[in-house]
């Protein structure tokens, strides 16, 4: 900007000098202007502005004045560096020229050569080039030097950096290559510690971690992250031994280029041992570390120490001791004194009394006619006790005068100006002692109306659009946010159209009755801006038209910030840029049309992910033996590889490969993902190809090809259809298969299944990971049919309905219902085996172990999958200890049925042979918070679990008819350890 200024400044008074040059020494004034003319022919704006934005006009009267006010004009857009005028007599015509040399802009900035430890976008920031600014190449040294210090923050010493400039004339836009030669990496070397010090050389370098695997494989490279983490790791050291006014400050770094290492130079002062102590009751030292922040500032002085004090008393009425008084004293050689000095050790004392524990027995609500209390209580932050999470209630003066500012911020949002909410604490409720019984009294006072509104400042056909914009109706009650409401979207509507100098003033007036007001909008829509040019650079892999589908600004639209942003998250959507940068070219002139430029830099092709984990719950047993059919407790370990080649052919589709591999399943998933397919926000196009070889059923192994194609679109925010074309080939190993040995024949058949499904999901919960309120939904409905080369014919349903409830602030009930059903739908088709539904396990029903719900052997007693599930969960979740642990009682019923028809709510187990009967379990479990979900650990008992009979004996005793029966159940005790909610 102030490069800017200077040129206009310079370029018109060279211009102010022309005018009375030589060129105008014959006196053109009063003659009448027969023609302007520009030179060269071809001017960076359109023959049409300049025209507009000129003052002289053809046919004018010439005056030095206005050629003056000209030159202004044509300076103020900022297109031009220099401008000459000149004027000539062609008969009794007046000729106008004006010769210009135009302005040039900073295009795409990019950087070759960075080194793999740095971002290049830093070193593109570190720059200080912003895209569309007037370009100066004077600044570019000051630009090389500045990447060359971030380099050298790195530890890159003798790194070189040059630099390549590509002018655009037609565009007016200089692209500035940077190349980096960053030269060999430093480590750190062996620190040199100045002043007093107090720990040992070898305990400061420990705190550093400047050392890997403490010094075996040597030092660290140079970074300035680890630099700072270095001086952080020794104010720790000193903290933690009290000395909570150390410093560390770091003088230099000395690059010794022959041993390619830089030795820090650390000036430290340990200062006092300074003790905090709590004096009057017990309060950890791990909380009085975060209650009183002078461990936190690193210093001490008289206001930590008071704000220490406020927080120790909040904490202690927290607690339940609501007459918690706190004070503090320093001590330094039994001497106390006002501030310490900073070269003694010091006690600090926290005198506690904490009066008597009370428990807050009432919270009443009373005035309140317009809003009800449950309203109210949600922006409260005193409690009345609870058996769960609050034992004693939450209440302090402070919590207190906060709900009474949200009470009256909720009341005064909705016209009630002037109400006033009054708060009274009785000790002994109802003469009970240590019981605090809190009245929250509401005078509401007279409710403010909208009597009118009017809009200024428009014509009537643009008021008209505008009222449609407006939520302050008349009759509404008055209120501040709705007013700034309207503000934001009716500037938005005017910035979106071209308006980016409108602006709007809103006033209000007293109305002709009493409580009710006028409310005015006043706009001033400025003058209107265009999109001139849309330029996009940083293109190399992309194919150009994926990019220009998704920019819906064009040349003559209406400049619109709203639609620049939108263009630009379209453009991240496709996941193929590391940044979109978008800017106006020479945003400060003042131009009617305006050039729009995007810079993109493509994202690294090649991503790489893994991964460890494992699963434990009662999923061992039965895998080459007869034994456990209903599971038994194992663990079993995980990993994960997956790759990825993004942005394939340039039009932003990706290519993957992911394997999982684990005791239990070995799986390699292949796929092509068309995001955006056909330019579309709304499709997007899958194809997979799968082979997986599991045994996560113990009643059999199998190994199953798959191949799908998949078209997902978006209907809203929160509905969403799936269409999808399946092949799959499923091969069951006859030796693995635990039935009758009659059946083996039949259900160890190879499958092939050809379908069509179709998926419809609502997703209207709040946090999907976590959700406290919403619903989801899902309904998935296929169809298997030889037309699609499949082996049977077959439909198949499955729907899924879960919703959250809120009770109060901190509790929330969740249900869910699972239903689904296999129907054969010619004679003599069948389910097969792989394709029957199996239930249980850890997000199912929890009364059972993994897969281990409905139907089975009659001999061997293991699953035998079903054609129909019904499974209802209930959870009430609440918190147990601060925010992070939460638990969770539930009740899990139902079962996976035979068929449809057999599907029944009853409670008992006709007999061993029946598992067409409803399963229950109730239980336990815990939830701990975590940034990726949270972990989950739950406890199942189940009154009702299945009997069946099992085998004992080898499986060539039940292929040679040897072997016994035996009466077994199902157990019921399981437990299930994993990660995210139920449902």
């Amino acid at each position: 900007m102030a490069l800017r200024k200077q040129r206009l400044v310079l370029g018109l008074l060279s211009l102010f000098a022309l005018t009375t040059s030589a060129a105008f020494a014959q006196s053109y004034e009063g003659r009448r202007i027969a023609a302007i003319r520009f030179l060269p022919e071809q001017q960076p704006l359109p023959d049409s502005e300049l025209r507009q934005i000129l003052p002289l006009k053809t046919g004018d009267i010439y005056t030095a004045a206005k050629l003056r006010a000209a030159l202004a004009a044509l300076f103020r857009t900022g297109r031009f560096i220099n401008l000459t005028a000149d004027a000539s007599l062609e008969g009794d015509e007046l000729i106008l020229s004006f010769a210009t040399q135009k302005n040039e802009f900073v295009g795409s900035v990019n950087v070759d050569g960075t080194p793999g430890v740095m971002p290049r976008g830093a070193l593109i920031n570190a720059a200080k080039l912003p895209l569309g600014t007037p370009f100066d190449e004077s600044v570019l040294t000051q630009s090389v030097e500045a990447i060359e210090t971030d380099l050298r923050l790195e530890g890159f010493y003798e790194s070189q950096v040059r630099y390549e400039l590509e002018r655009d004339p037609v565009d007016q836009q200089v692209n500035i290559r940077f190349y980096v030669e960053p030269g060999t990496r430093a480590k750190f070397g062996p620190p040199n510690f100045k002043g007093h010090a107090l720990l040992t050389e070898d305990a400061l370098i420990k705190a550093t971690k400047w050392k890997r695997l403490r010094g075996l494989l040597g030092w660290q490279y140079i970074s300035e992250q680890k630099v700072q983490g270095g001086i952080r790791g020794i104010l720790q050291a000193y903290r933690q031994k009290e000395h909570l006014m150390a410093k560390v400050s770091l003088e230099r770094l000395d690059y010794q280029p022959t041993q390619q290492v830089a030795i820090p130079s650390l000036r430290l002062d340990a200062g006092p041992q300074v003790q905090v102590r709590a004096i009057g009751t017990k309060i950890s030292q791990a909380n009085l570390r975060k209650l009183v922040p002078i461990y936190e500032e690193q210093s001490v002085d008289k206001d930590l120490l008071i704000e220490g004090s406020r927080k120790v008393s909040a904490f202690l009425r927290g607690k339940g001791y609501f007459d918690a008084q706190v004070e503090y004293a320093v001590e330094q050689e039994n001497a106390p004194v006002e501030e310490i000095d900073p070269k003694k050790d010091a006690y600090i004392d926290f005198y506690i009394e904490k009066g008597l524990k009370y428990k807050v027995a009432a919270l009443n609500l009373q005035g309140n006619h317009y809003f009800d209390n449950a309203t109210l209580l949600e922006r409260m932050a005193v409690r009345p006790a609870t058996i769960l999470r609050y034992r004693q209630g939450r209440y302090s003066d402070e919590l207190l005068a906060g709900d009474r500012q949200a009470i009256e911020g909720l009341y005064r949002a909705n016209g009630f100006l002037n109400v006033k909410v009054t708060t009274t604490v009785t000790r002994q409720h109802n003469g009970k002692t240590q019981q605090v019984g809190i009245n929250v009294d509401v005078n509401e006072g007279p409710q403010t109306r909208i009597e009118a509104l009017r809009i200024e400042g428009v014509g009537d056909s643009d008021r008209s659009v505008l009222e449609g914009y407006v939520n302050a109706t008349i009759g509404q009650p008055y209120s501040v946010l709705t007013l700034n409401s309207d503000r934001e979207r009716i500037l938005n509507l005017l910035y979106s159209n071209g308006y980016s100098e409108a602006n709007l003033d809103t006033s209000v007036e007293r109305g002709s009755k009493p409580d009710t007001i006028q409310v005015i909008y006043r706009i001033q829509s400025g003058a209107q801006h265009f999109v001139r040019k849309v330029i996009i650079t940083g293109l190399n892999e992309t194919d150009a038209s994926l990019v220009d589908k998704r920019i819906s600004l064009k040349p003559g639209d209406p400049l619109s910030n709203n639609e620049i942003f939108a263009s630009q998250r379209r453009l991240y959507d496709l996941g193929i840029f590391a940044r979109v940068d978008t800017a106006l070219q020479n945003p400060d002139g003042e131009e009617i049309s305006k050039t729009v430029l995007f810079n993109l830099e493509e994202a690294s092709r090649w991503s790489f992910n893994g991964g460890l984990g494992a699963e434990i719950a009662r999923i061992g047993g039965g895998v080459t033996t007869l034994d456990s059919p209903a599971g038994g407790a194992g663990f079993s370990p995980r990993i994960s590889l997956g790759v990825n080649r993004s942005n394939f052919f340039g039009l932003g589709h990706t290519i993957g490969a992911q394997t999982r591999l684990s005791t239990i399943q070995r799986r390699v998933l292949l796929s092509y993902l068309a995001p955006q397919f056909r330019g579309s926000d709304h499709f997007g196009l899958t194809a997979t190809a799968l082979y997986d070889d599991s045994r996560n059923v113990l009643t059999y192994s199998a190994k199953r090809l798959e191949g799908s194609l998949q078209l997902a679109q978006r209907l809203n925010r929160a509905d969403a259809m799936q269409y999808r074309l399946t092949f799959r080939k499923v091969t069951v190993d006859p030796d693995s298969i635990k039935v009758a040995p009659a059946l083996i024949p039949i259900l160890a058949q190879p499958v092939r299944v050809g379908s069509f499904s179709t998926t419809f999901i609502q997703d209207r919960r709040d946090d999907p990971v976590d959700a406290k309120r919403g619903r989801y939904t899902t309904i998935d409905f296929g169809i298997a049919t030889k037309a699609f080369a499949s082996s049977e014919n077959f439909t198949r349903l499955l729907a899924k309905n879960s919703t959250y409830y809120r009770i109060g602030k901190d509790m929330v009930f969740a249900r869910s219902i699972n239903f689904g059903i296999l129907t054969p739908y010619t004679h003599g088709s069948t389910v097969p085996l792989p394709e029957r539904f199996f239930g249980g396990g850890a997000y199912s029903h929890r009364g059972f172990a993994e897969n281990q719900a409905g139907p089975r052997d009659l001999i061997t007693g293991f699953p035998l999958g079903g054609k129909a599930i019904l499974v209802n969960n209930l959870e009430l979740r609440f918190p147990l200890i601060g925010d992070n642990l939460g638990g969770v009682l539930f009740h899990d019923a139902g079962n996976v049925y035979s068929e449809l028809k057999h599907i029944s709510l009853k409670w008992r187990q006709g007999s061993i042979r029946d598992f067409d009967y409803m399963v229950h379990a109730v239980g336990f479990g815990i939830r701990y918070r975590t940034p990726i979900g949270p972990v989950r650990i739950d406890l199942a008992f189940s009154p009702n679990s299945p009997r069946f009979n099992g085998f004992e004996g080898s499986r060539e005793d039940l292929l040679f008819g040897r072997g016994k029966e035996a009466l077994l159940r199902v157990n019921q005790f399981q437990f299930h350890i994993s990660l995210g909610q139920a449902f």
